[in-house]
């Protein structure tokens, strides 16, 4: 079965893409912080397959997800060292992969995330 592009009001969903960033601390150094990439960006977020990790002997859920954004001159930009944020729940999401989707003329980036684990960086 071949992919289909969404219609219209299937990007119900609201994320905003941040980058790490090193901002200065006014005291003549440097940390690192989060940066909003781009905000309130139309997309539809789903919720596929959790499993369990374990990490430092203990076990951690993992909450993949799918994120599906329209694809634009400014998505270009977005990378798996970037995490996407839902506008609605505040849930932080790690991007592990970006790919491109298209259908005729309508193109999309889908996000390949994960949410509870360790953020990236």
């Amino acid at each position: 079965m071949a992919w289909r592009a969404p219609g219209a009001g299937a990007l119900g969903d609201r994320v905003t893409i941040r980058r790490r960033s090193s901002v200065s601390d006014n005291m003549g150094g440097c940390e690192d912080s989060w940066v909003d990439l781009l905000v309130d960006q139309p997309a539809r977020i789903v919720q596929t397959r959790g499993g369990e990790s374990v990490q430092s002997q203990r076990l951690s859920g993992l909450a993949p997800a799918d994120i599906l954004m329209r694809r634009a001159n400014d998505t270009l930009a977005i990378t798996s060292a970037d995490i996407a944020v839902d506008a609605r729940t505040g849930q932080t999401y790690n991007i592990k992969w970006v790919g491109s989707l298209e259908d005729g003329r309508k193109s999309f980036l889908l996000l390949a995330c994960t949410a509870g684990e360790v953020t990236n960086g």
